[in-house]
């Protein structure tokens, strides 16, 4: 996520912060997107499948499928959701979900409403995003697709929604979230300029009026309170774009297995380098697939 500064304004009306917090600029998604050949992808075997998949309320999100790189002489491991953060898309999460797939996992890679290839005019922060990945999973597995247990992973706004997600589907049986939010609310006023929190609690209501959710629909500690799959919230102490106290308000919330693995030297964007291998190997710890090392 980038700084979302200027989303609201102490002098705009309630429909106008509204409508600010709901039309974000996610151009350079959408463009990067556009930029990549997906018959091309497929030809390469960079990725397996392209799904067009109709969310709930009819909207089109542009889905992505990588098999287990292992499926011919391996069980796999599952299925992992892999989510991208907010002005971001599928295509910045390709590298990790081809790490995934060489490890023995399925990917499903998704582009967020309003974001790369993904129809859409407004981004929800998660609320109504956790139904998007729960109508993905539901299509996948009817189609045998793909095959459970389920895990979701993703970073950022991604990390968000997948926590969300998970306490919506019970089949989903481990989150690795990396830098959420604790709240759309939080986050959204923490970069809204100057703005009252009755001017904010007011758009943001609004905000559900026109865009079809619930305020409390993106509210991350609820959802990490109800979960009780393992739950891993890795988040950076210098993340100065969703604070790291957010991060641990989430993990302190989770009611099941949880871990908090703190990067000291780590912004917001910075954890990223972190390495696709070093997330691999966080998930494979999580989930229990991680094999022992062994004596030589």
């Amino acid at each position: 996520m980038t700084v979302i500064a200027g989303c609201a304004c102490g002098g705009c009306s309630t429909e106008d912060n509204a409508r600010r917090i709901l039309e974000q600029d996610t151009s350079m998604g959408r463009l990067e997107a556009m930029t990549h050949d997906v018959d091309s992808m497929i030809k390469l075997g960079t990725i397996d499948k392209h799904y067009v998949i109709k969310a709930a309320d009819g909207i089109n999100l542009d889905v992505w499928v990588i098999f287990s790189k292992k499926r011919e002489y391996e069980k796999t491991k599952g299925t992992v959701m892999l989510l991208h953060g907010f002005e971001d898309s599928k295509r910045n999460m390709l590298s990790l979900g081809e790490t995934l797939a060489g490890d023995g996992y399925d990917v499903v890679l998704n582009d967020m409403r309003a974001h790369g290839r993904s129809g859409g005019k407004y981004v929800t922060f998660g609320a109504v995003e956790r139904r998007d990945v729960l109508a993905i999973a539901d299509y996948l597995l009817n189609e045998h697709v793909i095959n459970q247990p389920l895990y979701a992973m993703g970073f950022s706004m991604g990390a968000a929604t997948a926590i969300l997600y998970a306490a919506d589907d019970s089949r989903c049986k481990a989150v690795v979230a990396i830098a959420p939010y604790s709240d759309a609310r939080t986050v959204l006023h923490h970069h809204s300029g100057y703005i009252s929190d009755e001017q904010f609690a007011a758009a943001w209501a609004r905000a559900g009026e026109i865009a079809g959710f619930q305020p409390d629909d993106a509210d991350v500690i609820a959802a990490a309170r109800k979960i009780r799959c393992p739950l891993l919230v890795i988040h950076g102490r210098l993340d100065a774009i969703v604070p790291y106290e957010q991060g641990k308000a989430v993990y302190e919330a989770a009611g099941g297995k949880k871990e908090l693995k703190t990067v000291g030297i780590a912004s917001h964007l910075s954890i990223i380098a972190m390495g696709d291998k070093w997330f691999a190997e966080q998930l494979d710890r999580l989930t229990g697939n991680k094999q022992p090392k062994r004596e030589k």
